[in-house]
């Protein structure tokens, strides 16, 4: 099977090498979606916490107490909102990019340093 050739500029790529390329060049945002996972399940573990102690506080004053115990409600639901994110977050991490996103990837460097390249020499 015959490897398809991309001419840049003035100058051919394989389909690997651009591959290649993409895949060490390729912007790395996983780590913003890893980072803002934790953070979410940091916060909910927080969350969690301040309702638990919401929901098992007593001060004696039925009113007060309701109010608490209301806010505490809340606030599990917060929790598992933010479990659920983070949890996602992070998996959605862990997921692969598709081969042509490399190669799209690697195809527009190239070309801007082609088109660089062009206006030097003018």
């Amino acid at each position: 099977m015959e490897e398809k050739i991309y001419t840049i500029g003035d100058k051919e790529y394989t389909r690997q090498e651009l591959l290649e390329f993409g895949k060490a060049h390729y912007p790395k945002f996983y780590w913003i979606k890893r980072g803002i996972g934790l953070a979410c399940l940091f916060s909910a573990s927080i969350l969690g916490l301040t309702a638990g102690i919401l929901y098992n506080n007593t001060s004696g004053y039925p009113d007060v107490d309701s109010i608490s115990r209301s806010y505490a409600a809340y606030m599990f639901v917060l929790t598992i909102i933010f479990v659920i994110a983070g949890i996602v977050l992070i998996i959605m991490s862990f997921i692969p990019q598709p081969e042509e996103n490399y190669i799209i990837h690697a195809q527009k460097y190239y070309q801007r340093l082609a088109d660089r390249e062009e206006r030097n020499r003018r």
